[in-house]
């Protein structure tokens, strides 16, 4: 089945807040310097 448009801003939105929650409490350095972190950055955007 064809996505909408609406599927992807809201695919966009949900990740948007992922990212929010998983990182509220990382300064830059910390977010930056975390291994797991660093390799997961652009996962979803390869889906």
């Amino acid at each position: 089945m064809r996505k909408d448009l609406r599927d992807y801003v809201s695919d966009i939105l949900n990740s948007i807040i992922e990212v929010e929650e998983f990182t509220s409490d990382m300064d830059f350095v910390t977010f930056s310097s975390d291994k797991k972190t660093a390799n997961l950055k652009g996962s979803d955007i390869r889906k």
